[in-house]
């Protein structure tokens, strides 16, 4: 968030940034996309290891679209409303799917596309549940971890690149092997692998750098800073798999904060549209203020709602339609 209202903001008509200090620290906000992958890779495959593959993918379905189809209406009447982009019934209609690019439309919200990289993640653990292969599932990562270094390394053919979500996949594959040490230990292979991802995550830190960073702003001192930033995250990374227990200073607030990501990711640049572009020629802390608070309590308010009156109902209804009964022996263990 600070990154689009800090960084990535310029008035119309203005050549001169409008919050240069934090601007500088801001600028490695981009580097968010990449802790969010990693977090994934842990999560979804400690999700998906000991569930059927309908439970999966009623859970991701549950977890991720709720909030995101709310999010497509509310982005897009407040972009329309200032005039950024139009707000066709195609447009939203396809944004609605999560794919609008393979419908010929773009996102809403130009932060979507992590989104499709996500479920292409989605897409490759659902293909090892179906062919059972979960409880393969760390021999699989690192077939994927070979195949990405390739496609790093060498000039891989463009369906292999797709295929191993290049150039995303060591983030994702850092969380599965973190993961994996959380829970069944250091070994000489894991701490290889996550070594190798460290070094691709580094590469791509250089390819990613210019695509979010001004050009005027990458300089040998940026580089070695957004590097250091990655080098943190696979250490904090370590820390938590190899802590058997992490206490967490007031854990409870920590984590309902927690619940306010994935709808402040979502709402975010709604709040820079009708708070911070409008009123920050007049005064931009005053507008920064109200963009910042506007945006908070917009995701708490949607997060809100979601989880108290449509989660658990839409949930229901999915498994109702996805997922098939258990035995009648597996419905009595607790």
């Amino acid at each position: 968030m600070l990154y689009h209202f800090t960084y990535q903001v310029r008035l119309p008509g203005r050549t001169v940034d409008e919050f240069p200090v934090a601007g500088r620290v801001t600028m490695h906000g981009y580097l968010g996309v990449n802790l969010f992958f990693m977090i994934s890779g842990f999560v979804i495959v400690w999700t998906a290891r000991d569930r059927r593959t309908s439970e999966f993918v009623t859970s991701r379905i549950a977890r991720l679209y709720p909030e995101y189809w709310i999010s497509v209406i509310i982005s897009a009447a407040a972009f329309a409303s200032v005039g950024l982009s139009d707000a066709t019934f195609a447009k939203i209609a396809a944004n609605l799917t999560m794919v609008p690019q393979l419908l010929g439309q773009e996102y809403v919200d130009g932060v979507y596309w992590t989104l499709f990289v996500e479920l292409k993640f989605y897409f490759l653990l659902w293909l090892l549940s179906v062919g059972r292969q979960m409880s393969r599932v760390e021999s699989w990562i690192y077939l994927w971890l070979a195949a990405s270094a390739y496609a790093f390394l060498a000039d891989a053919p463009h369906f292999l690149r797709s295929a191993t979500i290049y150039p995303y996949a060591p983030l994702f594959i850092a969380g599965c092997v973190f993961f994996l040490i959380r829970v069944e230990g250091l070994t000489i292979v894991r701490a290889i692998a996550i070594l190798v991802c460290l070094g691709l995550a580094s590469i791509h830190v250089g390819q990613m750098m210019p695509g979010m960073v001004r050009q005027t702003d990458i300089n040998a001192t940026t580089a070695l800073e957004s590097r250091l930033i990655i080098v943190a995250l696979f250490v904090l990374f370590s820390f938590i798999a190899l802590r058997k227990s992490v206490v967490v200073p007031l854990g409870s607030f920590v984590a309902q904060l927690g619940m306010l990501t994935y709808p402040l990711y979502l709402l975010h640049n709604a709040g820079k549209a009708l708070f911070l572009m409008p009123l920050a020629s007049s005064g931009r802390y005053l507008a920064l203020a109200c963009a910042i608070v506007f945006s908070l309590a917009l995701a708490a308010l949607l997060a809100i709602v979601v989880e108290r009156y449509w989660r658990r109902p839409f949930l229901q209804a999915l498994n109702r339609f996805i997922v098939r009964p258990r035995p009648e022996h597996t419905q009595l263990r607790v």
